[in-house]
Parts: structure tokens; sequence; C-alpha cells
């Protein structure tokens, strides 16, 4: 059980819930939680640390059960500073829990304001207010201070260089000096990076350029902000990142959605091959939405083809970017793609829905202009041998017929269009009806 933990046996760990089972089988063999903590004894990954995925879900899942010592575990998690979004995403629920003396004050300190605002899914909450972020941020400046007189970058009696240029001009220096050299502590390396992603300036873009890479912190620290202020005449360069992060397979995920993002911003339509290669092959179904919303702005065939393809992604953001931007001129969504058809969609043929009207309101589904043969045959009793677009067979159960998936985008944009069903695209087995059911 430990070793499943320890070495996630998932591929895609937003689609699965193994996390659920493995939390029920810790909890009812009395599992020691700290024999699970070889899940993050490994290299440090500044891309993510994905291999404590698993073992954090699992221990978000036993805090929900009450299981002693599991948000302590996670607390321990927090302070290595392998992953700050992942450890305070998982901890922020459980700010009230009797382990959690002192883990407000702990979040704070570890996290910048993009992680806080991320886990808190707003502005974070009152009780830091605009005189705690001060507090915190004047806090910052006193150690970086302390770190460039301890470092000789400046004199041990200088007065404090706070106002803005002369600050900025100092934190390039000390994030120069902390970032290349591990020997300094983790919380102040934390404090210099939180520091330098507020910065918004022309001379934080010159310093972004300048120092821009994938293979070491200060580098990852600096694409960050390269994506965040980029202008137009960097987008070729972002391309060149987005293209070498593709070679690396999935080691650079989130660096690939900061930079996809960044050419959408910047309308880079050269982009598009290399943003339909990431969604072609990414695990991970946040990037997937991510290129979803790009490829609508930047690729002409994206309403014919992608859009088709992603209402039936996963993820409903994703689904949602499809029905915006789906053509439905294209004849019953499905004649002329190419075979195989990239998705097959899911409908219901219960006896409550006899009929499924068309988005013309004038007749059933094989109004759309399917090919004979292509909706259920009605046959009822304990199963029904459908017929799909190309003319198979398949054995489903009761009430539930398989037929390609251009056959029923018309029809489900349609509805949500009107007020209508969602369902017909929502996935398999969904309870969702038509009509205003959904």
């Amino acid at each position: 059980m430990t070793d499943c933990i320890i070495r996630d046996p998932r591929w895609d760990h937003q689609v699965e819930h193994r996390d659920w089972l493995y939390a029920t089988l810790v909890a009812d063999l009395g599992i020691e939680l700290r024999h699970l903590r070889p899940a993050y004894a490994g290299p440090v990954d500044p891309a993510g640390d994905a291999d404590a995925w698993l073992f954090v879900g699992v221990l978000e899942r036993l805090a929900r059960r009450g299981i002693e010592g599991s948000v302590t575990e996670l607390r321990t998690y927090l302070r290595t500073g392998r992953d700050i979004s992942l450890a305070v995403d998982a901890l922020v629920p459980f700010l009230e829990h009797p382990e959690a003396e002192g883990l407000y004050d702990e979040i704070r300190e570890a996290a910048d304001d993009h992680q806080l605002r991320r886990a808190f899914e707003r502005e974070p909450p009152s009780q830091t207010g605009l005189d705690g972020r001060a507090a915190r941020n004047t806090a910052d400046r006193k150690r970086i201070l302390h770190v460039a007189r301890e470092s000789g970058l400046i004199q041990r009696d200088a007065a404090p260089a706070f106002e803005d240029e002369r600050w900025e001009a100092l934190l390039f220096q000390v994030a120069d000096t902390v970032l290349t050299n591990e020997s300094f502590l983790l919380a102040t390396r934390i404090v210099v990076r939180r520091q330098m992603s507020r910065l918004r300036s022309q001379g934080a873009l010159t310093w972004a350029r300048a120092h821009a890479g994938l293979h070491h912190e200060i580098g990852g620290l600096a694409l960050s902000m390269f994506t965040d202020l980029a202008e137009p005449s960097d987008a070729v360069r972002l391309l060149e990142f987005l293209v070498a992060t593709g070679a690396e397979g999935h080691r650079f995920i989130y660096q690939q959605c900061d930079l996809v993002t960044a050419l959408e911003r910047l309308d880079h339509r050269p982009a598009v091959p290399a943003v339909e290669a990431i969604a072609d092959s990414t695990v991970y179904s946040y990037l997937r939405k991510r290129c979803a919303r790009a490829l609508s702005r930047l690729s002409a065939e994206f309403p014919r083809w992608r859009a088709i393809e992603y209402l039936d992604d996963c993820e409903d953001e994703t689904r949602g970017i499809a029905i915006a931007h789906v053509d439905l001129s294209v004849p019953a969504c499905a004649k002329g793609l190419p075979e195989p058809l990239p998705t097959r969609v899911k409908i219901r043929t219960a006896g409550r829905l006899p009929a499924l009207e068309s988005p013309r309101g004038s007749g059933v589904v094989d109004d759309l202009g399917l090919p004979p043969g292509s909706q259920c045959c009605g046959q009822e009793g304990n199963g029904c041998d459908d017929h799909d677009v190309g003319g198979e067979h398949d054995q489903h159960g009761e009430g539930e017929a398989f037929v390609g998936q251009g056959a029923v985008v018309a029809y489900a944009v349609e509805g949500v269009v009107g007020g209508g069903a969602f369902g017909v695209v929502e996935g398999v087995g969904d309870d969702q009806g038509l009509g205003g059911r959904g």
C-alpha cells in the first residue's frame, strides 16, 4: 500500500480518484503516515513536485476523515518548499483543524500573493487585510536587506533602500546571488522570489529577458516573469521556449501553461502548431484547457475541428470553450470529418424521452442528417444493438445508444444556447436529461 502511494501509478491524477481508495485503505489498515514520506524524498523538480501529487491527495482525504496526524504531515511537506502551491492548496481547507495552530501565518510566510489568491480563489482572507499584506511586505524587505548586508552587496551601515528604483536595483542583485546559491535558507529564497514576482516595471522585463530559462531556479522565476510582462516583440522567443518544453516530455507542464497563455495574450498565430502539439500530448487537463482557450483565439480551424473534439473533454471549462466556438454550419457536425471520428458521445434514449427533438424542432435525431440506422434500433429489454455513424454495432445497456460524436453536437450546442440540456455532451452515465432537465 505504501509503495503504491510513494510511486504514483496513475496516468492522469485529475481524472482518477485513486487517492480516495488509498486513503480509505491507509485508514483501515492503520498505516503510520510517516511511512509515506519517501514520496517526496527524491530530487526537487523546479517544474513541480509531481512525485508527491498522490501523497498529498491521500493526506487531504485522510484529513477530511479526521485521521490524526494528517494535517501535521501536510505541514511537514509545506516546510520542505518542494511545491508551495501544491502544499498550500491542500492545507487551506484545514485552517480551523486542531492540528493547524499557527498554520495561517506559516502559509503567509511561504506563499506569494499569486499562490494565496489561487488557494483561496479570491484575495487572501480578511484577517490579512491590507495592513497584514503591507506588514509582510515590510518584513520581506527587511530580510532581503539583511541578506544584502551579510553578502556584501551593500554596506552594513547603509540606509534602507525602499524607494522603488533603488529597491528594484538591489533586488536584482540579491536575486542573482541568492537564487544561484542553494546554501541560502529556503525561507530567504521564497522571500526573494515573492518580491521579484511583484515587479511590473520595464526594468523587470529587461531582467526577465536576460535570465529566463528552464533548468535552474533563477531561470524558472525569470521565465514566469517574462510570460507575465512580455511584449509583442517577445512572442518569437516565447514560442521557442514552448517548443523546447515539448521536447522534454511532461517535465515543464506549469511553464507550458504560462507560455501558452502568454502567446494567446500576444495574439501570436504562428504558435498554433506548437500549441496543438502540446494539447495532443499533455496529460494535464488544466494545460489542455489553456490550449483550448488559446486555439479558440489563434486558430481559424478551431471551430470546425478542435471545438468538436473538446465537447467531450473531461474538464467542464474546456467543454464550455468548445460550446462557445463550435461551428454549427458543419453539416451535422460529422460529415466531412476524417475517419475515425475523434470521440463518441453517449446519449439517453430512455422511455421518458421517446423522441429527441432536433434544434430546428422538426423531427427526431435523424432530422440532423444522420445516415440511416444511426439512431437506436428501438429494441427494448435487457439491451439493444445500436448503430453508430460508421455502421458498426455495439452492445449497450437498456436505453443507451452511441452515435458518432458529430451527430449529437448540433443538438447539444443548440440546447445550451436555448437554455436547454447540457447533459447530451456531459459524459457517460449522467442522469441529466433534455429539455431543461440538465
